[in-house]
């Protein structure tokens, strides 16, 4: 589980754009030796957005489509022993970095296009499962360091961005197809099993 998590329903767009400012105002900023503004995690705002036939407007017969945006802010991964945190924010260096090594192996795999991707590595990936490779678009922005010090930060940022590039994606319509009540079941009972799994792994990143 992610701690203040929450998905809020939005009927006009005034009311998303509050909830992204009140997303943003909840990222931890702290200072290390190496950033004055290190993000301490993640933050990811995701949207779903759900078009059904309305009568007189859209042909009833079309099926329903829907779409997800995520829009994410990754925190920059900074070697401990030069960033020299301390504590809690240790522990939160240990896990950023953690996560976003996850995030560099599902990159490499989906642009060497091995076999197997491993999505269920953190808690990054699984939340960012469908938004990588595949049935989407993706842009990725990489802030770089101009400070020489700061080389090798910066050479594995582009190294990530460059693997990046060499991911295939293919985006088409969701259409909700009709599903019979026994089919709906099994899909129930496969997600409830991915939830149970996701709760056994204990996975903190």
């Amino acid at each position: 589980e992610v701690p203040g998590l929450t998905w809020t329903q939005c009927e006009e767009p005034d009311t998303m754009l509050s909830l992204l400012s009140r997303a943003r105002a909840n990222v931890i900023l702290a200072e290390t030796c190496m950033n004055k503004m290190s993000s301490r995690s993640h933050a990811i705002f995701q949207v779903r957005i759900a078009r059904r036939p309305v009568a007189g407007v859209v042909d009833s017969s079309d099926p329903p489509t829907i779409s997800r945006l995520s829009v994410v802010d990754l925190a920059g991964s900074e070697r401990v022993k030069r960033s020299g945190v301390e504590g809690l924010q240790l522990k939160e260096a240990l896990a950023i970095n953690k996560s976003l090594l996850a995030l560099g192996n599902v990159v490499n795999a989906l642009a060497t296009k091995k076999p197997h991707v491993p999505m269920r590595e953190s808690k990054l990936t699984r939340v960012l499962d469908g938004s990588i490779g595949g049935n989407c678009k993706t842009a990725l922005l990489i802030c770089v360091s101009l400070v020489a010090r700061n080389a090798q930060e910066t050479l594995s940022s582009l190294e990530l961005g460059g693997r990046a590039m060499g991911v295939e994606v293919d985006a088409h319509v969701n259409a909700i197809a009709a599903i019979s009540d026994s089919s709906f079941e099994e899909r129930l009972a496969r997600l409830e099993m991915d939830v149970q799994e996701m709760r056994e792994s204990g996975l903190d990143h």
